[in-house]
C-alpha cells in the first residue's frame, strides 16, 4: 500500500515536472547556449537591431545572405542547422549582407554576452510560457473533478507553454526549437478544438471515433512536419484555422446559452485582448515607429490563461471548480509583479552599458520587488479576497470569544452548538466533524456533524492514518471530503479529532487559518476534559442522591416498622404488667436504635479509628457467625485524626468488607495494618471469587458500574489518601488504603 501510494504521488508530479523541464531547458538555451552575436534579425533575414561595435559594420535594414559560408536560404530549408552554430565570444564572424548600397562582405568579432542583447532576449514572449505552466499546474492539482475538461485544460496550458518557449527560439533553429514548436502547434489543434467543444459546458456528445480521427490527424501532421514532408507554413494555417473555429464555437455558445453568456463573454474578451495586441506586436517587428507598442502587446497575452482560470474559479461549470480559490490572489499578484519587473527592465536596460552594472541592477530590482511584496501583498490579497472572491475576514476576537463561550460548555451538545453557531460560520467552513475519545477506552463519540453523514467518517484505521499523516492528509483510502485533520490533545493525551472539509468559497486552509484552528483545538481540548469531569461529577452526584434516598428510605422503614411499632408494643406490655416481656422488648428496641445510629455515624469514632474498627469487626463476626471468619490484625492505637479522615477511612474499610460479603463469597476477611500519628496503612483482603480488575480509575469504575469501589475511590481522594485495589478471578481481592498527613 505504501509503495503504491508513493508511486501515485510520483505520477502526480511527473507531468508538471516534465513540462517544467522543457521550459527550463529552453530558458537555459535562450540565455546561455544561444551565442551572443551582436545583432537581431527577422524571419526574412533582415537585421532589426545591432548592439555595440557591431553597428560599425552592420546596419539596421541590412539583409543577411550568408553567415560563415552558410546561405540564409539553406538555413531556412534545414530546420536542424543554427545560423550561428558554434560561435564563441571573440570568434570571427564573416557575413555577406545586402543593404542600400548593394551586396557587401563584412566581418567582426563575436562580442559575447552583453546586457543590451540580453535585455532584448529577456523582454520577449518566453516568460509567458511560465504563466501558462503555472495556470496548468494550479488546474492540475486544485481543479476537481478530474474529468475530460480538466484534462483538456491542463493539456492546453502545458502545450501552449511549450510552443511559446520553443517558438521564441525557432528562428535560431537551435536545439531543435522549430521542430518542437511546430509539433506542439499540431498537437494543440485537436486539443484546442476538443476543449472549446466541452468548455465551459459540453456541447452534445460526439462519437469517440470523431475525436480519435481529429487527434490522429493532428499527431500525424506533427510526425510529417518532423520528417519535413509537409510545407513548413502549414502549421500556421492549421493553428489560425483552429483559433477561428474556437472563436466560432464560443460565439455559438454566446448566442444559444443564456446561462453561459457571462463566462463565454469573458473568454471572448480575453481572446480579443490577447490576439489583437499580439498582431500589433507582429507589426512592431517590422515598423520601427510601433516598437513601443510591443511591450503592451506581450503583457496583454496574460489575459488568455487568466480568463480560463477565472471562469473555473466562478464555479459555473456544472461541478468543475477550483478547490483552492485563494490561489487566485497569489496568481494575480504574481502576474502583476512579473509585469512590473518587465516594465522596469525595459525602462532601465538602455541606461546600462557596463556589464558589471548588471549585478547592481539585479540586486536593486530584487530589493524593490521584495520590499513591494512585503508591504503590498497582504493588502493586495485582502483587496482581491474582499472585492473579487467575496471572502470576509475572520471575525476579530474569534479565539477570545470562543474561549469565553466554551468556559460555560459543560455538555458535548452545548460545545457542538457553540462551534456550529459561533465559530464555523465566521470561517466559512461547510463540512466538518468533531470526535471525542474516552480517556481510557478510546471509545469514539461524535460531538457534532456538519454537512457529512456518520458513514462518511473514517474508521478506526483511518483515524490512525490521519494522526500519522498530519494536518493535511491527501492520501487515497481516506474520506475525500477531509481537507484538514487536527488532533485535539491535552499534553500527550489524545482526547479528540477535528476533521475539516469544504469551506465557502475556498477549500484552501492558509497557514494563518490552520494556526488559528490549532489554537481553537487546544481550547476545545480543555473544554472536553472539563465536560468529562462534569460527567463524572454528575454521576457521582446522582450516586450520592441515590445513596441518601436509600438511606432515608431505610431509616424511615426501620423507624416505622421497628421503633414506632416497638414503642406501641412497650406501652401494651406495660399496661398488661408483663415486666419480663417488657424488659426483653426494650433491649431489642435499644439494639435497633443503636444500629440506626451506627449507620449514621459509628459512635466509637469519637474514641479513635482503632476502636471503631474493633467494633466493626465484632459486629461483622456477630452478624456472620461461623460462615465467614473476620479478623482485625492492627496493633492497638489511641491516635485521633483531624477532620473527617477517620470517618472516611472507616467507611472505606466497611465498604470493602461489605463488598466481599455481598459478592465474593469469602471464607475469611482480614483487616491489617498500622495506625500512626501522622499516617496509617490499612489492608483489607479476602479469599473470595475476585473479579477482573482492568482499571481502578474513577471514570472506569463508574463506566463499569462498580459504584462501591467508586465511592471508596472518591472518599480516598477527599482525604488525600491512596487507594489500591488488586483482584484476580478465583484468587481473592486486596484493598489497600494509605494516608499521610501533609
Amino acid at each position: 500500500m505504501q509503495k503504491n501510494s508513493s508511486w501515485r504521488a510520483l505520477e502526480q508530479f511527473l507531468i508538471p515536472a516534465l513540462a517544467l523541464a522543457v521550459l527550463l531547458v529552453y530558458t537555459y538555451v535562450r540565455f546561455f547556449a544561444l551565442p551572443y552575436v551582436g545583432l537581431q534579425y527577422s524571419p526574412v533575414g533582415e537585421v532589426v537591431e545591432v548592439y555595440g561595435r557591431v553597428g560599425e559594420v552592420v546596419q539596421k535594414g541590412d539583409r543577411l545572405l550568408e553567415v560563415n559560408g552558410l546561405r540564409y536560404e539553406d538555413h531556412l530549408a534545414d530546420l536542424m542547422t543554427p545560423l550561428f552554430e558554434g560561435v564563441r565570444p571573440g570568434d570571427l564572424i564573416q557575413l555577406r549582407v545586402e543593404g542600400s548600397t548593394g551586396e557587401r562582405s563584412v566581418e567582426y568579432r563575436a562580442p559575447g554576452f552583453n546586457f543590451p542583447e540580453f535585455g532584448t532576449r529577456f523582454f520577449n514572449t518566453w516568460w509567458l510560457s511560465f504563466i501558462f505552466w503555472i495556470t496548468g499546474t494550479i488546474i492540475f492539482f486544485h481543479v476537481r473533478p478530474r474529468d475530460v475538461r480538466w484534462r483538456l485544460l491542463v493539456a492546453s496550458n502545458y502545450l501552449t507553454a511549450i510552443w511559446l518557449i520553443a517558438g521564441a527560439l525557432s528562428l535560431t533553429t537551435i536545439f531543435m526549437s522549430p521542430l518542437v514548436f511546430r509539433t506542439a502547434i499540431w498537437v494543440c489543434v485537436p486539443v484546442y478544438l476538443h476543449l472549446h467543444w466541452n468548455f465551459p459546458q459540453p456541447f452534445p456528445k460526439l462519437p469517440r471515433p470523431v475525436w480519435y480521427l481529429l487527434y490522429g490527424v493532428g499527431i500525424g501532421f506533427a510526425i510529417l512536419q518532423l520528417v519535413n514532408v509537409v510545407p513548413e507554413d502549414w502549421y500556421a494555417f492549421a493553428f489560425a484555422l483552429t483559433i477561428i473555429t474556437s472563436l466560432i464555437l464560443l460565439l455559438v455558445r454566446l448566442m444559444r446559452s443564456v446561462d453561459e453568456r457571462r463566462e463565454v463573454g469573458l473568454l471572448l474578451g480575453a481572446f480579443a485582448l490577447a490576439l489583437i495586441p499580439s498582431a500589433v506586436l507582429g507589426l512592431a517587428t517590422t515598423q520601427p515607429a510601433m516598437e513601443s507598442l510591443g511591450v503592451g502587446a506581450v503583457i496583454s497575452l496574460v489575459a488568455w490563461p487568466g480568463a480560463y482560470f477565472y471562469v473555473v474559479y466562478r464555479r459555473q461549470l456544472g461541478g468543475l471548480e477550483l478547490r483552492a480559490n485563494r490561489l487566485i490572489s497569489v496568481y494575480l499578484f504574481f502576474l502583476f509583479l512579473f509585469t512590473l519587473s518587465l516594465i522596469m527592465v525595459s525602462v532601465f536596460a538602455p541606461l546600462i552599458e557596463d556589464p558589471h552594472e548588471i549585478v547592481l541592477a539585479v540586486l536593486f530590482t530584487g530589493l524593490l520587488v521584495s520590499l513591494f511584496s512585503v508591504f503590498a501583498f497582504e493588502r493586495f490579497q485582502r483587496f482581491v479576497e474582499r472585492r473579487l472572491l467575496n471572502i470576509p475576514l475572520p471575525p476579530e476576537g474569534l479565539q477570545q470569544g470562543f474561549a469565553n463561550r466554551i468556559s460555560t460548555s459543560f455538555t458535548r451538545q452545548h460545545l457542538g452548538q457553540t462551534l456550529q453557531r459561533d465559530v464555523l460560520p465566521g470561517l466559512l467552513i461547510r463540512k466538518s466533524a468533531l470526535l471525542h475519545f474516552e480517556a481510557r477506552s478510546q471509545e469514539r463519540q461524535v460531538i457534532y456533524l456538519q454537512g457529512v453523514e456518520l458513514d462518511e467518517l473514517p474508521d478506526a484505521q483511518g483515524q490512525q492514518r490521519l494522526l500519522q499523516l498530519g494536518s493535511r492528509p491527501g492520501e487515497d483510502g481516506l474520506p475525500e471530503w477531509i481537507q484538514l485533520s487536527i488532533p485535539v490533545r491535552t499534553g500527550s493525551d489524545l482526547v479528540g479529532l477535528w476533521l475539516l472539509g469544504r469551506k465557502d468559497p475556498d477549500d484552501y486552509y492558509s497557514y494563518l487559518e490552520e494556526r488559528m484552528l490549532h489554537s481553537l483545538a487546544d481550547q476545545m481540548a480543555i473544554a472536553l476534559v472539563n465536560i468529562q469531569q462534569a460527567d463524572l461529577l454528575r454521576v457521582l452526584h446522582q450516586r450520592d442522591i441515590d445513596f441518601q434516598e436509600e438511606r432515608g428510605a431505610f431509616l424511615a422503614r426501620e423507624l416505622h416498622d421497628d421503633v414506632l411499632a416497638g414503642i406501641n408494643e412497650l406501652v401494651s406490655l406495660a399496661q398488661r404488667g408483663d415486666e419480663l416481656a417488657l424488659l426483653n422488648r426494650r433491649e431489642q428496641l435499644s439494639e435497633t436504635v443503636r444500629q440506626l445510629i451506627y449507620r449514621l455515624r459509628p459512635a466509637m469514632l469519637d474514641f479513635g479509628l482503632y476502636r471503631a474498627l474493633t467494633e466493626l469487626t465484632d459486629m461483622l463476626t456477630q452478624r456472620l457467625g461461623e460462615e465467614v471468619q473476620v479478623s482485625l490484625m492492627v496493633p492497638e492505637s489511641h491516635q485521633m485524626y483531624e477532620g473527617h479522615v477517620a470517618e472516611h477511612a472507616y467507611r472505606i474499610v466497611q465498604q470493602a468488607a461489605e463488598n466481599a460479603i455481598r459478592h465474593a463469597k469469602p471464607q475469611y476477611i482480614n483487616i491489617s495494618g498500622q495506625l500512626e500519628a501522622d499516617r496509617f496503612d490499612l489492608l483489607i483482603e479476602d479469599d473470595g471469587v475476585g473479579f477482573d480488575m482492568q482499571s481502578s480509575s474513577l471514570p472506569d469504575l463508574l463506566r463499569a458500574q462498580h459504584f462501591g469501589l467508586a465511592s471508596m475511590n472518591e472518599r480516598a481522594a477527599l482525604i488525600g489518601a491512596y487507594l489500591f485495589v488488586h483482584s484476580v478471578p478465583q484468587q481473592g481481592t486486596q484493598v489497600r488504603l494509605q494516608w499521610k498527613k501533609e
